[in-house]
Formats: structure tokens, sequence, C-alpha cells
């Protein structure tokens, strides 16, 4: 009996005492690649925050692609201040020769 009062109340304390983690990650939706008529291009969407607390800052790593699929280059866009279960709007300008065709995220890392 003892040890089950022990027991039951080393499992209270450690929930209770255990600080909250939040696994929620950030993900970027509706990421697109566009080539302006002056020639400049852009990769833009946004970046929602599913948790319950808000993020300073993070970085995406976008992946640059050609029209054959080959990998041709890589950009880190920064997204500041995203709010707890909410979105913010990004759009970067390509600083490439490459000729890229498309654009998908590779990762996201809270900061």
């Amino acid at each position: 009996m003892l040890l089950l009062c022990t027991t039951l109340i080393l499992a209270l304390c450690v929930s209770a005492c255990s600080p909250e983690t939040d696994t929620a990650v950030p993900v970027v939706e509706g990421l697109s690649y566009t080539r302006l008529q002056s020639g400049a291009r852009i990769v833009s969407g946004e970046l929602f925050n599913p948790s319950d607390h808000p993020i300073s800052g993070a970085q995406i790593q976008v992946s640059l692609f050609d029209g054959s699929n080959t990998r041709v280059g890589s950009v880190s866009i920064a997204v500041q201040n995203i709010p707890a279960q909410g979105r913010v709007s990004f759009r970067h300008p390509l600083d490439t020769d490459a000729d890229v065709q498309a654009a998908r995220v590779r990762s996201v890392i809270v900061l």
C-alpha cells in the first residue's frame, strides 16, 4: 500500500512539476515561385504557427530547381513575430542567375 501511494505521489509531482513543452512546428503554406514581367523572381507564401506560443523568429530554407528538377540553389528567408495560432506572409526576391523554375521548402528552423 505504501509503495502504491508513493508511486501515485511521484507520478502526480512529475506531471505537475514538468515544464509544458509545445511540439507544434511552424508550417509554410501556399509557397509560390513567380517570375514577374520585369524579370524579377519572387518566392512567397505564409508561415503558420500552430502552437499556443508566439515565435519571435524563424528561418525558412527553400530549395530552387530548374526545369529538369535539378537543384540549382537555395535561399534562406527570415520571418519574424509569428503570433500564436497565427500566420505571417513573406515575399523574398531571388538573387541568382540560375534558370529557376520551381521552389520547395526544405526546412523551417525556429530561432
